[in-house]
């Protein structure tokens, strides 16, 4: 007996069950296991691998999860970052104003050779003349 096409109507006239594997349906400790991998870093394909669905599952199904995760863990490395500052941690502040406040070093050069130009060799030429030099003396 041949088989019927997927999707076809069975005999009795109601719908045939689509192949494949059962929708994905996520429960509540699901969603709050990948929002706490999500703010712990970790890349969605393997939190994918993890839940055992694929990444487009992941996306789709547990989108505001993978979000919220992330924002959640970066508030709370900020506000830890600005109670360290706010109590005197000087790495703290320092990074704090850099980032957020838009501090930077300066990176002074000056140069005192006088009026006179300043000269880049390039190394390549530098290594010719020492060797020249280095074969006029053999």
């Amino acid at each position: 007996m041949a088989g019927k096409a997927a999707g076809a109507p069975r005999a009795d006239g109601t719908p045939a069950k689509k192949p494949g594997r059962a929708p994905h349906v996520p429960t509540a400790q699901q969603r709050e296991q990948v929002k706490a991998m999500a703010g712990y870093g970790l890349p969605h394909d393997m939190i994918a691998t993890i839940m055992g669905i694929s990444d487009r599952t992941l996306q789709k199904k547990y989108r505001d999860e993978l979000k919220l995760g992330s924002a959640l863990a970066t508030a709370t490395i900020a506000k830890t970052l600005y109670q360290r500052a706010q109590n005197g941690d000087l790495g703290a502040a320092i990074f704090w104003l850099k980032a957020r406040a838009g501090w930077r070093e300066k990176q002074v050069i000056q140069h005192e050779g006088g009026d006179k130009p300043i000269e880049i060799k390039s190394l390549a030429a530098e290594l010719e003349a020492r060797r020249r030099k280095a074969e006029e003396r053999s």
